[in-house]
């Protein structure tokens, strides 16, 4: 489809192709050609892939026989992957679901969505055999790997069937390739698809070959006045290729070289093409609001991510300055708790990235504590799920908890609605905000609403790093930059704490927030550590979550402003940066000798000196951001109805 109607029109009145060079008129776009030269290419990378898997399991069954050398066998796996790389862009775009499930999701057991009874989905696909097959004893894993191999083959065939039926157009092909372009970025080269033989450099290679090749497709069809900015976006690919076939040592790897120099710019060149052929972007096709912002040009870019999506408000609400400016004041002012004595701010100040520095908050009950610590609230919209279970899936929602827990706010929403409606300023602040609904609009919904706005405003992505990697800064420390290679390479962070956030969100597409079995401890204890006793999302009282893989797992919050926001975990069990990332080098509870089920985090020791974990702390403290979030309300409205109220405290004063 063609977003310029008018030269869609006038080129069919012609009985030309699509997208004639109007100021030539001599070169002309046959908008079906390419087309059809990438869904011949697709085609047969599918029938490749195929072929590849069938190997795959077939060489598995004869290597339980002894007829198969088990080398030969992680040679094949190696192979299928990469003949799945040429396609992933492609069969992800149009079924990501199927992809997560059954062909190439992460190796942990899943739960089957929007069934009446919890399912469990063992892992499968392509990443769980490269564990196996790439595992210490493969042979000891022969009897897990082939009824796995025979499933691969049964479900790709099937899904081979179904996409060969697909009819292409112009604006498929541009969101598969930019999609790609982030995928490889955030789960190729940090490893996360390759957790036993981390071929992860040569699976990248094969993906961009193949996104290269897709490209090419528009050589010599489109009109001239389009082939300079192709012959550029070409070289890009191009060059990134070489790099990688050039620097394939997984560990060494620059990741920030290569997104500054390849991932950004081909990710905003891409857009650039797209939009020079006047193919239609998805918000001008499909008006469901998707998690990631298409017109963004940078992965860093403030605005990477459509912030609607998250927390479910209306994107008016959110960018309302009434509304965020009124949820600002309910957020500092303490007559919002029974007591008069606790606001939000209690328990997250904005100089510690509205964390409140407890290992767990103090309640309103003095000397008496929450369940667990308070993360910290700055660019806590970018996830489908809230608070450290993740009970919780709407942003307005999330507020509620707050409100109603008989340790924080203690109060009945109804009972605060009327309670507001005794301050003249809330009452004109309402009114200004929410019209005149509900007696000037102060409900359940409003305070919530509210709330939520200033929550969503609390985005930033303007740290140095950001800076740098966006080209608002010419250089960046070498200790962040090989920490940031560290991080998302050697030292598996950037596989659970995804770019850009550095949360739990999961790209390319970011519409699902996880959570990890790390085996946290009580605290910092090497020598007599001791498992905490909380089960985390397993009990979160959602009765489709009640799965055992789920005891002890906690949501991944982002990284971002972690140098103000100690102590560390869910419990807040660690002091310092340094004894969380001693915690991961160890490999978590399991890696200390403690018996984890389930646990997701690798067991294995990360192997990493103190320079680089001195490394990965400076990158981490170069993500701090909060300077725009630090005016603070001086006062607080006046309650004629209980002027005893008029004494509550200021925060900060």
């Amino acid at each position: 489809m063609i977003r310029n109607v008018t030269l869609l029109i006038v080129v069919a009145l012609l009985g030309l192709s699509a997208f004639t060079n109007t100021q030539t008129n001599t070169s002309t776009f046959s908008a079906d050609k390419p087309l059809l030269l990438i869904q011949e290419d697709y085609h047969a990378n599918l029938s490749a892939t195929h072929e590849a898997i069938q190997k795959l399991s077939a060489m598995s069954r004869s290597a339980e026989k002894g007829q198969t050398d088990l080398n030969d066998l992680q040679k094949q796996l190696l192979a299928t992957r990469l003949a799945f790389k040429k396609v992933e862009f492609f069969l992800d775009y149009f079924d990501p679901y199927l992809v997560t499930k059954s062909i190439n999701g992460a190796p942990l057991p899943k739960l089957e969505p929007h069934v009446p009874e919890i399912n469990v989905i063992q892992p499968n696909g392509l990443q769980t055999l490269d564990e196996l097959i790439f595992s210490d004893d493969p042979k000891a894993t022969l009897a897990e790997i082939i009824p796995l191999a025979n499933k691969l083959e049964n479900v790709f065939s099937d899904a081979k069937a179904y996409q060969l039926k697909k009819q292409f157009q112009h604006r498929y092909v541009f969101e598969a390739l930019r999609y790609g372009v982030i995928r490889v970025f955030t789960l190729g080269l940090t490893g996360f698809d390759t957790p036993g033989s981390v071929n992860a450099i040569p699976e990248a290679i094969a993906a961009m070959e193949a996104m290269h090749q897709t490209l090419k497709a528009y050589e010599n069809i489109t009109p001239e006045i389009h082939q300079s900015a192709l012959e550029i976006l070409l070289e890009k690919y191009q060059n990134g290729i070489v790099y990688l076939q050039s620097h394939q040592d997984f560990d060494q790897f620059d990741r920030l070289h290569f997104l500054t120099t390849y991932t950004n710019p081909i990710y905003a060149a891409l857009y650039d093409f797209q939009e020079s052929l006047n193919v239609e972007f998805p918000d001008e096709v499909d008006p469901t609001l998707s998690a990631h912002n298409y017109h963004s040009k940078n992965l860093f870019d403030d605005d990477f991510f459509n912030t609607a999506f998250y927390t479910e408000v209306a994107q008016s609400d959110l960018k309302d300055p009434k509304k965020i400016e009124l949820g600002k004041l309910l957020f500092f002012d303490p007559v919002l708790s029974k007591s008069v004595s606790m606001s939000c701010a209690s328990c997250h100040h904005p100089e510690k990235a509205f964390t409140d520095g407890l290992p767990k908050s103090q309640s309103n009950q003095a000397g008496k504590f929450t369940k667990r610590n308070a993360p910290t609230l700055v660019n806590s919209a970018y996830s489908t799920r809230y608070f450290w279970d993740l009970r919780e899936y709407d942003l307005e929602r999330q507020i509620k908890h707050v409100v109603h827990d008989s340790l924080e706010f203690n109060i009945d929403f109804l009972d605060l609605a009327e309670r507001l409606k005794g301050s003249a300023t809330y009452l004109e602040k309402f009114k200004a905000a929410y019209g005149n609904r509900d007696k000037y609009g102060i409900s359940t919904w409003s305070i919530s609403n509210a709330l939520a706005a200033y929550v969503n405003s609390l985005s930033s992505f303007n740290s140095e790093f950001d800076q740098y990697v966006k080209g608002q800064r010419p250089t960046i420390e070498p200790a962040v930059q090989r920490g940031f290679n560290l991080f998302m390479g050697k030292g598996a962070c950037g596989t659970c704490h995804f770019a850009p956030v550095f949360n739990g969100t999961v790209p390319p597409y970011y519409q699902d927030s996880e959570s990890e079995v790390l085996g946290v401890l009580v605290n910092y204890d090497t020598l007599n550590p001791i498992l905490d006793e909380d089960i985390g999302r397993l009990g979160n009282s959602l009765p489709g979550e009640e799965a055992e893989h789920f005891w002890r797992s906690f949501k991944t919050v982002t990284v971002r402003n972690v140098a103000l926001s100690a102590p560390y975990m869910h419990n807040g069990g660690f002091e310092t940066l340094a004894e969380v990332m001693d915690f991961y080098n160890r490999g978590g509870g399991a890696g200390m000798g403690l018996d984890v089920p389930h646990q997701t985090l690798p067991d294995a020791p990360l192997n990493l000196s103190q320079r680089e974990v001195d490394d990965m702390i400076a990158f981490m403290e170069s993500l701090t951001d909060v300077a725009d979030f630090q005016d603070v309300p001086t006062e607080l409205p006046r309650f004629e109805s209980h002027p005893e109220w008029d004494n509550r405290v200021v925060y900060g004063q």
